[in-house]
């Protein structure tokens, strides 16, 4: 199913305009596991971030769809534009991704009612690892935004985490952020590079992917280690103006 046939054509130009949409999702391998993701811009064609009624009208679009009352919402109670907006652009990430070249629609499957998430999302569930998933399919999913892009990432196989990061992201005390939350061979990786910003990004986003794919938070963020030999796979997506991770655990 295409993305502009689920759409409808007075949809997609809506959305499109809204939100920038990129034909950009991509299909690969990482050591077997199939991975699909997309990403949206959270921008308009000008350049701005889209005004509330544009993206209220945009919920609207995702409501049509099928996503749930609740669901809309939640989105709709989030009272700064900017994170509204992002949130949004997430969701239509996700389901580009899914729909786009996974051919599945990701409302179409219904909430239990002791479902985990008090907030339900696309019709997603919680693993008991934390991490949301389809529930029917066992579709494992992550989604992440930063100003400007949302990305979303799911596979069929085993569990996933995505972050990004802007790669102008300035950060004020960097060699503290690596001795708070850096392993010892992750510090001696940036050390090696000239303490170079771009590879502090890159490892930080490789960390919060693989907590996302664990289902862990920032609190255990130390104890992972992403230079260890049983690393998982990681893909670094092709995005201008953003560093973009992807974690796959099988």
């Amino acid at each position: 199913m295409s993305v502009l046939r689920l759409f409808g054509r007075s949809t997609f130009v809506l959305l499109d305009f809204c939100f920038h949409l990129r034909y950009n999702t991509k299909k690969g391998k990482g050591r077997g596991v199939s991975v699909i993701w997309a990403a949206v811009l959270t921008t308009c064609r000008g350049g701005q971030c889209p005004d509330a009624a544009l993206v209220d009208q945009t919920i609207d679009c995702l409501g049509e769809l099928g996503l749930s009352a609740e669901a809309q919402s939640t989105l709709r109670a989030i009272r700064n534009l900017a994170a509204r907006t992002q949130s949004v652009a997430a969701r239509l990430a996700l389901m580009w991704a899914l729909i786009g070249e996974g051919g599945i629609h990701p409302f179409d499957t219904p909430l239990p009612t002791d479902a985990k998430s008090e907030k339900p999302l696309c019709g997603l569930v919680y693993d008991n690892h934390g991490a949301p998933c389809l529930l029917a399919s066992g579709i494992a999913i992550s989604l992440a935004h930063c100003d400007g892009m949302a990305v979303a990432s799911c596979t069929d196989e085993g569990r996933i985490g995505v972050d990004v990061e802007p790669c102008d992201r300035r950060l004020s005390r960097p060699a503290e952020m690596v001795r708070r939350y850096f392993s010892p061979s992750e510090r001696r990786i940036w050390e090696e590079s000239g303490c170079d910003a771009q590879q502090l990004l890159r490892i930080w986003t490789r960390k919060e992917a693989l907590g996302k794919a664990k289902g862990l938070g920032l609190a255990h963020i130390k104890e992972l280690d992403t230079m260890t030999p049983e690393e998982p796979s990681y893909t670094e997506l092709p995005l201008s103006g953003v560093i973009a991770t992807v974690c796959q655990l099988k």
